[in-house]
């Protein structure tokens, strides 16, 4: 009898269970934002022909990352990564290190596939862009010295870029309107790539001699110790000292001057105003006037890039330089060699006091 009894509850239970509905899957709630895996980020490798130290590449660094922020690009380190890469080329200057240096960067490139390469200088230009142009890489030159034909990048559909370009003629009005319409000026430069670019065709001594302003010379040189000479002679000859590029200079021992020494040993033993090309010299020293900007060349090389990555062909920017300098004058300078600048000139400047 218990036998029966216990049969007959076990069949109640089964058929019980067997009643019950199947439940219905659920679908896999879907993942929230966070668990979805990230995009991978924008890579953006910027080249530079000098050293990091150098005040100039600073500059072009700050405008770099502004103007990518300005137009959706802002540097985190995770949807944008921005690599800087130094190749220190105006303190090694042998062919050897040359090859080198350009061997390394072109397989540093091919193995880390940035989305758009921002190059500074010819320097870097020649060494990796010239001879990677049809790869297939986007590169955004900035502080190019030279033509673009000059390294055959004219029709190029991976290469544009912001071109490096004296403002000769704005620099004589302005030096007319501080000194007198026939001031004399004498040019000091070191003897490099980036020098024979800015001077070796002429134009710039064309522009002034098409001027009222008296053109003394144009002297070039790596030695430090003629530098120096030139440096204390020139009240000779000259009204105005206007530097060019001085970061190639070396002593007899063959050791390397740096720039900022340079710089400062110039504008500290010269009898007379020295001005010159560049923003981060006004900055260290010299007098200002419509100089070329560094921040202004790394700005408007990071917008352009912007636009490649918007999706603009990188063939149909091409290339340009900015229409005028940047107006920058250094009151310690002005106070220096008693200087007497226009009103009219101080109110449109950037006044800078160190």
């Amino acid at each position: 009898m218990a036998h029966r009894l216990l049969l007959i509850i076990m069949i109640v239970v089964l058929v019980g269970c067997a009643a019950q509905p199947t439940p219905t899957p659920q679908p896999t709630p879907a993942p929230t934002p966070t668990e979805t895996a990230q995009a991978e980020p924008i890579r953006i490798l910027r080249l530079d022909s000098n050293h990091a130290e150098f005040a100039w590449s600073g500059e072009i660094r700050r405008g770099v990352l502004d103007g990518l922020k300005a137009n959706g690009y802002e540097v985190d380190g995770v949807k944008v990564i921005l690599e800087d890469l130094y190749l220190d080329t105006k303190r090694n200057t042998t062919q050897e290190y040359f090859d080198k240096i350009g061997a390394e960067t072109i397989a540093h490139i091919r193995e880390t596939q940035p989305d758009i390469v921002i190059v500074n200088d010819d320097n870097a230009t020649r060494l990796v862009v010239q001879p990677m142009r049809d790869e297939g890489f986007k590169f955004m030159l900035l502080g190019l010295n030279g033509k673009p034909e000059e390294y055959e990048l004219v029709g190029s559909p991976n290469v544009a870029g912001v071109l490096e370009r004296p403002h000769a003629e704005e620099m004589m009005g302005w030096i007319g309107k501080v000194f007198g319409e026939t001031a004399r000026i004498s040019i000091l430069a070191e003897e490099s790539l980036t020098s024979e670019r800015m001077f070796g065709d002429g134009s710039v001594e064309a522009t002034i001699k098409a001027t009222s302003i008296q053109f003394v010379g144009l002297t070039r040189t790596n030695d430090f110790a003629e530098w120096q000479d030139y440096v204390k002679q020139a009240a000779e000859t000259s009204d105005v000292l206007f530097l060019g590029a001085y970061s190639t200079l070396r002593e007899a021992n063959d050791k390397v001057v740096e720039p900022l020494a340079a710089l400062k040993w110039t504008l500290e033993n010269s009898q007379i105003p020295v001005m010159g090309f560049w923003e981060e010299a006004v900055h260290v020293g010299t007098l200002g006037g419509p100089i070329i900007s560094g921040y202004t060349q790394g700005y408007e090389a990071a917008v352009r890039a912007a636009k490649v990555l918007d999706g603009t062909p990188i063939g149909d920017i091409g290339f340009s330089a900015p229409a005028r300098g940047k107006l920058m004058i250094n009151r310690q300078a002005m106070d220096k060699w008693n200087v007497k600048v226009p009103l009219d000139l101080m109110e449109v400047s950037e006044i800078v006091t160190q």
